[in-house]
């Protein structure tokens, strides 16, 4: 589904590349519903950085707090937006359960078996994101442009292009409003940049959103965060 290339020589200057930034949405509200407004000023914040540039176009989950943080790069970048059903994140419905309920629903889905009620299974997550976004890539030729992703998407799509076994951790640790830079070629995807939110004044990741004692439980402690 995905191949890692290093191109060099001739080669590379003559392929014609597709510049991808991979970013997550801005910090969310507690319920989900839309940005924080912490959240709306990462989105401000990442608009003014240099992180990307030359947009032509904007993808987007159709997540509340993903939608508006489309709307924000539209706006910034004059960009139109296209909204991906494919892009959308999995919900395992964390509310209201005590932290070993929610640690062992984590550890769970991250077994590829698992699949949740009324949702995806880690695999079919993967193999639809790749169908997703190589799909979109393959449309732009030598443009730039942006998908605006949940965390989980961020993470595996990581996963899909570093390959290896994906971890928790990844996930967890994902800061919002990160953005990952990926080159696509016809040959395949190259990371150029790993998820990078240090242009933020207040930093937050999904850690941050998760009841305490979660990452006690699932023995995830002292991490950097993945932006």
């Amino acid at each position: 589904m995905f191949d890692i290339v290093e191109e060099t020589g001739s080669e590379a200057s003559l392929t014609p590349k597709t510049i991808v930034y991979v970013t997550v949405h801005g910090d969310p509200q507690a319920d989900d519903e839309g940005l924080s407004s912490l959240g709306e000023e990462q989105v401000f914040e990442l608009s003014r950085s240099r992180v990307m540039s030359g947009i032509t176009r904007i993808y987007t989950s159709p997540n509340k707090a993903c939608l508006e943080t489309a709307g924000t790069l539209r706006r910034d970048f004059e960009a139109p937006v296209e909204v991906k059903d494919c892009l959308d994140g999995f919900d395992l419905e964390l509310k209201e359960q005590s932290a070993s309920d929610i640690a062992d629903m984590l550890e769970a889905y991250w077994d590829e078996g698992y699949t949740p009620e009324g949702g995806e299974s880690l695999e079919e997550s993967r193999i639809k994101l790749s169908d997703c976004v190589n799909g979109i890539a393959a449309k732009h030729s030598s443009d730039s442009i942006a998908v605006v992703v949940p965390p989980i998407l961020s993470a595996l799509l990581l996963y899909l292009v570093r390959g290896g076994e994906p971890r928790i951790e990844d996930w967890i640790m994902m800061g919002y409003c990160s953005c990952t830079t990926y080159q696509y070629s016809d040959t395949g995807w190259e990371l150029v940049m790993p998820p990078d939110n240090s242009f933020l004044s207040e930093r937050t990741a999904v850690k941050d959103k998760l009841p305490e004692g979660v990452l006690n439980l699932l023995g995830i402690l002292e991490l950097e965060e993945n932006g």
